[in-house]
């Protein structure tokens, strides 16, 4: 074992010798078997990855004639009460599903309502005169709001759209249909109306109250979030519709389609009480 360690030695002093480092060094010294140090990590400077956050189920991508057909849930938030014919619309908002509720776009516009806020309206969305003034009216809103109506059926008049509010037929429709009628602005074709009120009252019976606002808390518990924003009234009436068809374990389809009606029907009718009076 020492003969066979001496003979290493050997060949490695005449190997140092060939690359000129000469073996006297390494003979005259103890060999020792070199340590390589320990290096401490260095710091890591690249962001830090966060947690993966709750992912929110993407837009459904819908193809020409996948959708069979468009709801178009929508609010309005006014300058004030009154006569229909008198109230104007300072914002609206609007999410378009598919017939398993599934999001095919939203939409979102402040107006100009040509005339003064009331208090008591500002009170209740907080947009002031001052605010409204930076934007178009509604003969240009409007013309936009049509547009992203015929977006969400791919401009085929044979998918049949219906608009959806809450408390639609005394109050949003009747003053969309108004704002059109004044603008000369005429709804795209196959287009229908539907009021979540009595939507409402069939998923969710026996309530004290059919406001957005009861009917949201009785299902979840808590206020609407940053209620009478256009926005957020209409998000929860689709979250309502969502949950309404997973606590009753069935599609909302037969009722929304049930309770859709057309509004070439309503036009008429308004106008004729219109003229009666």
């Amino acid at each position: 074992m020492v003969a066979e360690l001496t003979q290493r030695v050997r060949l490695l002093e005449l190997d140092l010798q060939d690359r000129g480092g000469g073996g006297s060094a390494l003979a005259a010294s103890p060999l020792r078997i070199a340590r390589r140090p320990v290096l401490e990590p260095e710091p890591d400077h690249s962001p830090r990855r966060r947690d993966p956050q709750p992912l929110t189920p993407p837009p459904a991508e819908i193809l020409r004639g996948e959708a069979q057909h468009v709801f178009v849930f929508f609010d309005l938030e006014t300058g004030g009460l009154g006569k229909t014919k008198d109230i104007r619309i300072c914002q609206i908002a609007a999410q378009a599903v598919d017939e398993h509720l599934r999001v095919l776009g939203e939409w979102n516009s402040f107006c100009n309502p040509l005339q003064t806020i009331s208090p008591s309206a500002i009170k209740v969305h907080g947009f002031d005169n001052d605010f409204v003034q930076g934007y178009t009216d509604w003969g240009t809103v409007g013309v936009a709001f049509n547009a992203f109506l015929e977006r969400m059926r791919h401009r085929n008049p044979k998918v049949p759209l219906t608009l959806c509010a809450h408390n639609g037929n005394r109050f949003d429709v009747r003053i969309l249909i108004f704002h059109h009628n004044r603008h000369g602005i005429d709804f795209p074709n196959n287009v229908l109306y539907c009021d979540t009120i009595p939507v409402f009252k069939t998923i969710f019976p026996g309530l004290a109250s059919y406001s957005l606002g009861s009917v949201y808390a009785n299902a979840f518990g808590t206020e609407v979030p940053n209620a009478h924003d256009a926005v957020a009234d209409v998000q929860a009436m689709v979250d309502l519709c969502r949950h309404g068809e997973h606590e009753n374990k069935t599609s909302i389809l037969p009722i929304l389609l049930n309770s859709s009606k057309s509004i070439n029907l309503k036009i008429k009718d308004m106008f004729k009480q219109k003229q009666q009076q």
